[in-house]
């Protein structure tokens, strides 16, 4: 909209002329009509200074959503900026359930799901398993066996599914939408959950961190 920033101008301290100098970052289509302004004491370098306010900018265009949820002890876990994949129960999108079992065969690794597994989206569709400590497993892609078995080639760990702890959950959906990658930005505990807040994990951001700004 016109009230989103479409550039950001950093202002660095140049060890080149010692003085204030502003570097321009722009994105393709950016018009710089609405500028976030940056100043960056610490910053002597107009590299550094561009490929800082360059992620920023990518920051603006691509983390704008808020996901919010609350969890019971897990999220405990979490520090600021550690990364998550979370699901929603939208149709044909990310599903959550339990591992309730697993098998290595010879062609690979039978999962079995709590709950029934949606394919009707059709194409690739992929699967992430949690860790006992919280962590990612995948995601690997999903090749349907029945409605709640799917084969994988392997896992990266030996899941504990009849065990005195919560057993692994598992997290679904086709490949564009099987979770939704998150950044945790806030880990509240209160009531006896804990209320959490992420931003998306967007790879987009990070475009340009190793390129060089224009003449």
């Amino acid at each position: 909209s016109i009230n989103d920033f479409d550039g950001v101008d950093v202002e660095f301290f140049s060890r080149t002329t010692w003085a204030w100098e502003t570097v321009e970052c722009r994105w393709p289509g950016d018009l710089g009509i609405k500028v976030e302004k940056i100043k960056m004491p610490g910053i002597s370098d107009r590299t550094k200074a561009w490929r800082i306010g360059m992620r920023r900018r990518g920051h603006q265009k691509f983390r704008t959503d808020v996901y919010t949820w609350e969890t019971e002890m897990d999220g405990s876990n979490s520090g600021y900026l550690s990364f998550a994949a979370v699901a929603d129960d939208r149709p044909k999108g990310c599903q959550s359930a339990i591992l309730l079992a697993f098998e290595v065969t010879g062609s690979g690794t039978l999962l079995t799901s709590s709950e029934p597994l949606d394919f009707s989206a059709g194409g690739e569709h992929r699967i992430g398993v949690r860790k006992l400590d919280g962590t990612l497993s995948g995601p690997w892609t999903a090749t349907q066996v029945d409605q709640y078995t799917v084969l994988v080639d392997a896992l990266d760990f030996t899941p504990v599914v009849d065990g005195p702890l919560e057993p692994p959950h598992i997290l679904f959906g086709p490949a564009a939408r099987w979770a939704y990658p998150t950044l945790i930005t806030s880990s509240d505990p209160a009531n006896g959950n804990v209320a959490m807040k992420g931003m998306p994990y967007d790879d987009r951001v990070y475009t340009y961190d190793d390129l060089l700004p224009p003449a």
